[in-house]
């Protein structure tokens, strides 16, 4: 029996992806579409014909009763939809960042902790099964750059303001730099890292785009972990109109036999080591299936990205935004 998918939120082009990454599963099928924009309600009503829809979330999830959620509403309001979800028995797969205010996930935490039976949550953390990523993480957990020392990355956006909708113009809405744009890399290192954060300090600035009123265009976040390992991550929407790539987004893996360079944008990543010389390592034929592996947690099953990992990833960030408030105090995990 197919999985019962409603669609909240339509904020986000990634939603399309991500339906169409349920439907290749062959598990699920969409039930259902909540937007509260009337434009936006009325231009994704063609992309899904027949399909149930509504303008209010809650409404959806009562009358329709889903088994699984696919969300991309505005980011501020993420966090009260998976609460929301969670009460009910239903899982979330969210676009990113899926909480940007503590108390959203505390109150998801506190829920989730609670129920006998735990809800899937999963996230759209590409870098994880990105062909580039994947080969790096099986190459890092065989030994082959040894102990992690240090994981620099960098993520670089083209902005283009007249483009975007209001809400991912405003720090207080899109959750800022640190928060939406740095949780690719953040998630990635953790995962890479394999060891708890201790301590954060973060910078977030408003550089280049001054006329945009609550909204930083740049941040920057140092992390230390119990492993001794160290985190920089650099998140801009610096990139310059005439760059050939939205984001040239880039990783510098240094470990103590070797070190790694990931170039996201061209699927590259080379290696060398203390016995090797530099290499072009090819990618592997097959990573995972994000869609496939929450399905697999709904059913309860091991899964690689679990929601344990979607809270520790968020604490860690809100944690940095919070280090940026104050000026760049580090804070303590």
């Amino acid at each position: 029996m197919k999985r019962r998918l409603a669609v909240i939120g339509v904020r986000h082009g990634h939603v399309w992806g991500m339906v169409e990454g349920f439907r290749r599963t062959k598990q699920v099928e969409v039930v259902a579409l909540a937007e509260d924009h009337a434009a936006m309600r009325e231009a994704a009503v063609e992309r899904l014909p027949g399909v149930p829809v509504y303008r209010d979330w809650r409404k959806c999830l009562d009358e329709v009763k889903p088994d699984v959620v696919a969300l991309t509403t505005r980011n501020d309001v993420k966090g009260d939809v998976v609460c929301a979800c969670f009460e009910r028995g239903i899982g979330v797969f969210a676009d990113k960042p899926v909480f940007t205010q503590k108390r959203q996930l505390a109150k998801a935490a506190a829920i989730y902790k609670r129920k006998r039976k735990k809800p899937a949550l999963s996230a759209l953390m590409g870098l994880r099964s990105s062909t580039s990523g994947f080969a790096l993480k099986k190459l890092v957990d065989r030994g082959e750059l040894g102990e992690i020392v240090h994981v620099y990355k960098c993520r670089p956006h083209r902005l283009r303001p007249e483009g975007r909708r209001p809400w991912e113009l405003r720090n207080d809405q899109n959750g800022g730099p640190l928060i939406d744009l740095a949780s690719h890399d953040v998630d990635y290192a953790m995962w890479l890292i394999g060891s708890p954060p201790v301590e954060v300090s973060a910078t977030a600035r408003l550089s280049r785009f001054k006329k945009l009123k609550g909204f930083q265009d740049n941040g920057q976040m140092t992390v230390r972990f119990k492993s001794g390992a160290v985190l920089m991550v650099e998140a801009d929407w610096l990139t310059p109109d005439k760059s050939a790539f939205h984001g040239d987004c880039r990783a510098l893996v240094t470990g103590t036999e070797g070190f790694a360079e990931v170039k996201e944008h061209l699927r590259e990543l080379r290696v060398t080591t203390s016995r090797r010389k530099e290499r072009l390592v090819t990618p592997p034929k097959r990573t995972f299936d994000l869609y496939r592996d929450f399905l697999g947690q709904v059913d309860g099953k091991p899964c690689l990205l679990p929601a344990a990992d979607i809270f520790a990833l968020h604490r860690l960030l809100i944690a940095a935004d919070e280090s940026a408030r104050k000026g760049g105090r580090p804070v303590k995990m």
